[in-house]
């Protein structure tokens, strides 16, 4: 067996690394703007909940709080 072709060893790994990314670049790039994409509908997705929890909590004294959830409502797009 010559030891050329095999890369068992970790140093054989770290080389082949960069080699990997650097030939790829569109492959880091989709995958880069997927996570980022995941991330942005997370967020817009926490930032509704903490709204609809405000709203449904909020009320000033005597006042009754008229909140009507968007599911019963019947509004919408």
């Amino acid at each position: 067996m010559d030891s050329r072709t095999a890369t068992s060893s970790p140093a054989g790994m770290r080389a082949a690394a960069p080699t990997t990314f650097s030939r790829r670049p569109r492959m880091i790039l989709l995958g880069l703007t997927c996570v980022a994409v995941g991330f942005g509908f997370q967020s817009v997705s926490q930032k509704m909940k903490q709204n609809e929890l405000a709203q449904r909590a909020a009320h000033s004294g005597e006042q009754p709080n008229f909140y009507v959830s968007v599911d019963r409502s019947g509004g919408g797009v």
